[in-house]
């Protein structure tokens, strides 16, 4: 039983580490363009996107690189979302209708051996 409510409590996340080139003018832009590809991430990995958070963002600005390199990583977490409602907003009940029919015969099959 603990190990189930730990998996409905879990958490999940999205980065979005890397180099990027950066102007001073441009920081507060670039910094939002990667906080929303980390929030992306986070909800194809099963976010729900209402409770995603900031949880990290590190921006160090690389000398030793020609130009305005930084290295910027971003970090967001998010509550898991309800898994059966997103499939069935993203694919349609016809897929889960499907799905049914699969499992059905699997069943079929399974208990005539």
């Amino acid at each position: 039983v603990a190990n189930a409510v730990g998996a409905a409590l879990c958490k999940v996340s999205g980065m979005v580490d890397g180099v990027f080139e950066v102007d001073a003018e441009e920081r507060d832009s670039a910094l939002a363009n990667i906080e929303l590809k980390a929030r992306r991430e986070a909800i194809l990995n099963g976010a729900d996107p209402d409770t995603i958070e900031v949880l990290e963002i590190t921006a160090t600005q690389l000398s030793y690189l020609k130009g305005n390199q930084t290295r910027i990583c971003i970090k967001v977490v998010g509550d898991l979302a309800d898994v059966h409602a997103l499939t069935r907003e993203l694919l349609g009940r016809s897929f889960q209708s499907r799905v049914k029919t699969w499992t059905g015969k699997l069943a079929m099959i399974t208990t005539k051996t």
